[in-house]
């Protein structure tokens, strides 16, 4: 049964006003905050088999960090510009036709990943940068995605790791 993990983008450096939206790279907090996420995952066992992301770097970098951080690392990563500020109905799209495998995680971008968690299972949350959310959808192919269908299983940031690590 396929499982769904959406990871907002983490902390993302303004520090230079020059550079586009689409070019902001992560700040220190984000690099770290990205580790702390790849040992919840570790630590969890998750067995990620696909990761697909926004190409904005900041997204990118994340995606690229959980990829390599996580043993053994998931052997797909695509980028899809889609994915950029996506709404729901996009992040569908992407999903059904890039969905190969049963462990799919997705990195983007607010407000489009809680709009869509809210959309394909009901809750409402708030996902800060490197905010995490596992979805079961109820289904047994991607192409059946349907509205408010799945469950929220659960949901971490890396707020709460700092403080369940101390």
């Amino acid at each position: 049964m396929p499982k769904l993990y959406v990871l907002r983008h983490a902390k993302s450096d303004w520090s230079d006003p020059d550079l586009i939206d689409f070019q902001r790279p992560l700040n220190s907090r984000g690099r770290k905050d990205t580790f702390l996420i790849v040992h919840a995952l570790q630590s969890m066992d998750i067995p990620l088999k696909q990761v697909i992301s926004s190409p904005a770097l900041r997204a990118l970098t994340t995606a690229q960090s959980i990829v390599e951080g996580l043993k053994p690392k998931p052997p797909i990563l695509q980028a899809d510009e889609r994915l950029y500020h996506a709404d729901p109905t996009t992040l569908n799209t992407v999903l059904v036709e890039h969905g190969t495998t049963e462990s799919v995680l997705v990195v983007g971008h607010n407000p489009g990943l809680e709009e869509w968690i809210e959309w394909l299972c009901g809750a409402i949350i708030k996902l800060p940068p490197a905010g995490l959310a596992a979805l079961d959808l109820g289904i047994n192919k991607w192409s059946k995605l349907d509205n408010r269908k799945g469950e929220l299983q659960w949901f971490i940031n890396p707020k709460l790791l700092k403080k369940m690590t101390r």
